[in-house]
């Protein structure tokens, strides 16, 4: 790291905690620009909901591995059944690791969640903007896998808070950037289920107009703050001050 940083002209972070960490490992501050993770809001319209009390859409769109912790989501999910009744769950993504998989369905079957969890293959990403106008929350418990394989920030919860979609995650690495706690969704520590739970209860609660103002303000947060438009240009300054610092 050390060889790195004294070669580098310029490093570039995907958040203030990544950047927390690399100069902790020594990376000089005046060599860091921080880029978020970005996207096209123009390629995720916003999508009216109307959010019924009483009723919960969860949905989660991931590769399957560990640290995108969807053993987390179905735990939470069976502790908020017990006072949420009418909540459902749907999970879309590839299925990369077989023991996740299969730990998964024995967790589904052992709690006879079912009639709770729908369960879809890999869903391709052009349909993915259309496919949230189903749900009222989108739901992503990152956490540090066994391997301490971890996330930036999944650009999937960006292109979710784009189309209206409030959010359920954790405080893992640079998500809390991602996602305003109480203002576009909900944070829990990682690996905290009980939290997580009580945030699903509280969606689960929620009237039409509480949600509108999550889902109004998970709109504006994306156009701000992760329009991939306005970070290219960022970039490309980055570049410009690489090329004169050389010459």
């Amino acid at each position: 790291y050390q060889q790195l940083f004294e070669g580098a002209a310029a490093v570039t972070c995907a958040g203030p905690h990544g950047q927390t960490v690399l100069m902790q490992q020594g990376l000089p501050r005046e060599k860091t620009t921080i880029l978020p993770m970005s996207m096209d809001p123009g390629g995720f319209p916003f999508r009216p909901r109307v959010k019924t009390a009483d009723r919960l859409r969860l949905v989660q769109v991931a590769t399957l591995t560990e640290k995108k912790g969807f053993m987390d989501t179905l735990n939470a999910l069976n502790m908020a059944r017990k006072t949420c009744p009418n909540v459902h769950l749907t999970i879309a993504g590839e299925r990369h690791d077989r023991n996740l998989v299969q730990q998964m369905e024995a967790f589904i079957r052992a709690n006879a969640l079912h009639s709770f969890v729908q369960w879809l293959d890999f869903l391709p990403h052009p349909e993915l903007s259309d496919f949230f106008t189903q749900f009222d929350v989108f739901i992503q418990p990152s956490h540090y896998a066994a391997n301490r394989d971890c996330e930036g920030g999944p650009v999937s919860i960006l292109e979710a808070q784009a189309t209206g979609l409030p959010v359920i995650a954790t405080t893992h690495f640079d998500i809390p950037s991602e996602v305003l706690h109480d203002q576009t969704g909900l944070l829990a520590p990682e690996r905290d289920t009980a939290a997580l739970a009580r945030h699903i209860e509280r969606f689960y609660r929620m009237g039409n107009t509480e949600y509108q103002q999550f889902s109004a303000a998970a709109r504006r947060h994306v156009e701000s703050g992760f329009d991939i438009r306005n970070t290219a240009k960022r970039l490309r300054g980055v570049y410009k001050m690489v090329v004169i610092s050389r010459h």
